[in-house]
């Protein structure tokens, strides 16, 4: 079963608030996928979950190491 994450859940997640993600919305500014549920938005958890992954980047820390994922 896929989980639903409604706006307040996105919120939550990405630190921020409600208003913001409308904000963002309104804009077309950089959100996972959204849906539409009756007058309600809504999220998939699987692509918020792709979405932050496709977000995570390496970092080279100052020991010449790796930290994270290379987007490759």
């Amino acid at each position: 079963m896929t989980d639903i994450l409604y706006i307040s859940d996105l919120a939550k997640l990405l630190g921020t608030t409600e208003a913001a993600i409308r904000s963002k919305l309104q804009r077309k500014a950089d959100l996972p996928d959204h849906y539409k549920l009756g007058s309600r938005v809504i999220w998939l958890k699987e692509d918020y979950d792709a979405w932050l992954n496709s977000k995570t980047t390496a970092v080279t820390l100052p020991n010449g190491k790796t930290k994270g994922k290379t987007n490759e």
